[in-house]
């Protein structure tokens, strides 16, 4: 009978043994995605950012595409114009 407490109480002891090897471990692997997680968390908010960054400048150069492209299409007008009649017109050059 001694021998069977005896016997349980070792069996016990390493199953308490594993089980803490066993929670230890689970809790580092927790601990490093926890840590994995704000990383990536920091890096999608700088990810978004630089995104605004760069979509407000995209507008802007869109924004000068269609002046550029508004200001070609006047000249183009213009010479038109100019080889039609062979008068230049008095209207000066768009401003930038």
């Amino acid at each position: 009978m001694v021998r069977g407490f005896i016997g349980g109480a070792v069996v016990a002891l390493i199953a308490m043994i594993a089980f803490f090897l066993a929670t230890s471990q689970m809790q580092q692997t927790l601990s490093d995605k926890d840590a994995q997680i704000s990383a990536l968390t920091e890096q999608v908010v700088q990810l978004r950012a630089e995104n605004q960054r760069l979509n407000s400048a995209l507008e802007k150069v869109e924004a000068e595409q269609e002046r550029l492209a508004r200001q070609n299409e006047q000249m183009r007008h213009t010479l038109a114009t100019i080889k039609a009649t062979g008068k230049v017109s008095p209207s000066p050059l768009p401003a930038k």
